[in-house]
């Protein structure tokens, strides 16, 4: 095989090279609020916070004075007019202002809450017991080794020569070469997740081989007759020879 990187999706892109999707929890104006008329919903919460700041103390000076009024005046139809105007005034302002300061208080944290969702959290810590290997039938550990050899297809011709020369090492066991194979295959998964989260067009890539792989599984009905990482094989050996036949690929590199 030649060195020979795949920079286009092969095979199994569900978006298609061409498709855009936002990145993780943008929504185009990057103020992190959910846009309204012309995008203003941003400033519509802090106009509402702080008439909501202004009119909440305000109204309590108000119940406040009318209380005041009420208990110091000597006529008693001034002291309806304080309570009426001090009590009812103040009580509806307060209202108000404690409904609009509180409400955009809440809606910025929801919206915000939004945003959060929206991100992708990312890897901390990958565990790997590579013992359980030793437990797994070898047809079973076959299906799952096409999947790691797919990481030398996609980009990384080194380590694919790597696995042609130790590929038997791998089969019969060496846990040394094992966990090689296994932090190559995350590593190579992890740089490219990070470099498109939403499948804009490198991640899919990460597909190769699906697209005929999972046609394959379903023409059979997803049955044990064909593995998902036999069908991802076969489907990876179909996509290099569709390349070659679209003059994508060189020939000799599907030998």
């Amino acid at each position: 095989m030649t060195d020979t990187t795949v920079s286009a999706p092969a095979s199994g892109s569900r978006l298609g090279a061409g498709a855009a999707m936002p990145r993780a929890g943008s929504r185009g104006s990057g103020s992190g609020a959910a846009p309204l008329v012309n995008n203003h919903y941003k400033l519509l919460q802090v106009v509402l916070f702080w008439a909501g700041a202004v009119l909440l103390p305000l109204g309590l000076v108000v119940i406040v004075l009318g209380w005041y009024g009420a208990a110091n005046t000597p006529y008693e139809y001034d002291q309806i007019s304080y309570l009426v105007s001090g009590g009812l005034l103040g009580l509806g302002l307060t209202f108000t202002g404690g409904f609009l300061y509180f409400g955009a208080w809440l809606a910025r944290i929801a919206d915000d809450g939004r945003e959060s969702s929206k991100r992708l959290a990312d890897t901390l810590l990958v565990l790997a017991d590579v013992t359980t290997l030793d437990t797994l039938p070898q047809r079973e550990f076959l299906a799952g080794y096409a999947e790691v050899v797919k990481y030398g297809l996609i980009n990384n011709p080194s380590f694919f020569r790597w696995l042609e020369k130790n590929g038997d090492a791998l089969r019969d066991g060496n846990r040394m070469d094992r966990i090689r194979a296994i932090v190559t295959s995350c590593q190579a998964k992890a740089d490219i997740v990070a470099a498109d989260e939403r499948e804009a067009g490198k991640r899919a890539l990460l597909n190769l081989g699906h697209t005929f792989g999972h046609a394959l599984e379903a023409e059979i009905g997803y049955t044990d007759m064909l593995l998902h990482g036999e069908a991802v094989a076969v489907g990876m050996k179909m996509a290099f020879d569709l390349s070659v036949r679209m003059g994508l690929c060189p020939a000799e590199d599907t030998a």
